[in-house]
């Protein structure tokens, strides 16, 4: 496996506009072009002037395993273990809180495929399977399931509006004509219903998966979120659905012409490996957190299949 980090710095003041539409708004995003040489890569050290590290206690009988996920509001963080398949909560002061677990399985409290979490608006927090969200409480652990269709790969909840916000992660059904549409982006309620659907997904990457460790960052109480095979960045919150940042490369980078060559392939899976990866083009976005004074991003460059 091999991946590139790319580095921005830059405060920018930007407004935006509503949005209703399934598509995004692009007049008010901000274009950030990434120099991919090697000369021009930045030391961490460069960036962070001061690095501290926290310990978290936990129980002496309890260990933490692998963390996947880290995830935080004003009162608690979260910690997603996939190796002991639970969620470790931990006050905002590291005072250790709970160990939610969570069985592998298709019963009752159980998931499949354990892949994301969310705090939700009170004590509570969400953990997305194959199907399913579960419900917990921080303190008293399991309070209800709800069913989903379909599929989620990623999620994040949004309290604006009481629901959930879905990733497809590219994938599109077998039964779908070429007239059907498929969204990368899915709104379901507390009742799993699906209510809204946005960023249809191009025919050109469809089925084209990779498991992020997060696809929806935040910041300032901003909503964003990136796609595989995407060099975008959208913002999600008060309703809004806008390109705020979008990525380029000087030299390199996942671009329409590279795109296009997906018309000489029956299989897109073929194109990917023979025009992207085994080209070692920029493809995608991989990690993106953004600061008051800086931009983190690292990009996706090659990985075996």
């Amino acid at each position: 496996m091999m991946h590139k980090l790319f580095f921005l710095s830059l405060i920018i003041f930007i407004s935006c506009q509503s949005n209703n539409n399934d598509t995004p708004i692009e007049n008010e995003t901000v274009k950030l072009t990434i120099s991919n040489s090697d000369n021009d890569q930045i030391l961490l050290s460069e960036v962070i002037s001061n690095l501290e590290y926290k310990i978290l206690k936990t129980p002496d009988d309890l260990l933490i395993g692998n963390v996947r996920k880290i995830i935080s509001n004003k009162k608690y963080y979260g910690f997603l273990d996939l190796a002991k398949k639970s969620i470790w909560i931990f006050d905002k002061n590291l005072a250790f809180v709970n160990e939610i677990l969570i069985p592998s399985g298709r019963g009752p409290e159980q998931l499949e495929y354990l892949s994301d979490i969310s705090f939700g608006d009170n004590h509570n927090v969400y953990a997305l399977g194959l199907y399913k969200i579960l419900e917990f409480d921080l303190y008293t652990g399991f309070e209800r399931e709800i069913r989903i269709q379909p599929q989620l790969y990623k999620f994040t909840y949004d309290s604006l509006n009481s629901n959930f916000i879905g990733y497809m992660n590219n994938s599109v059904s077998p039964h779908n004509t070429e007239s059907d549409v498929s969204y990368n982006l899915v709104y379901i309620n507390l009742n799993g219903e699906m209510v809204e659907k946005k960023l249809p997904i191009d025919q050109r990457i469809s089925n084209l998966k990779f498991l992020h460790f997060d696809n929806f960052p935040s910041f300032n109480n901003e909503q964003l979120f990136f796609s595989y095979l995407d060099l975008n960045v959208y913002s999600l919150t008060n309703n809004e659905f806008n390109v705020k940042y979008s990525l380029e490369f000087e030299t390199d980078g996942l671009n329409e012409t590279i795109l296009n060559k997906s018309e000489n392939y029956s299989r897109n899976r073929d194109f990917l490996t023979n025009e992207i990866i085994d080209k070692e083009i920029a493809r995608s976005i991989a990690t993106f957190v953004e600061t008051d004074s800086i931009i983190f991003c690292r990009g996706l460059v090659k990985h075996s299949i």
